[in-house]
């Protein structure tokens, strides 16, 4: 959990000190940890990407706007 806080401490200052103004990720839908985590970092739910898997499972896209 220590990892986890540090993460979301500098998350938006390491974004914008290497110029990003958008932050995203794919998270397996059934993955409910890493959807957690995702809402945790403060990042929001753009929708599901429908067989967007290797495996053709789908992931929910996730973003963050600095």
């Amino acid at each position: 959990m220590l990892v986890a806080r540090a993460i979301k401490k500098d998350f938006a200052r390491v974004a914008k000190a290497h110029g990003l103004w958008r932050v995203q990720t794919a998270v397996r839908s059934n993955f409910e940890k890493g959807l957690k985590f995702a809402k945790w970092l403060g990042l929001k739910d753009e929708g599901v990407m429908i067989k967007y898997g290797f495996d053709g499972t789908d992931h929910n896209r996730y973003a963050r706007i600095f």
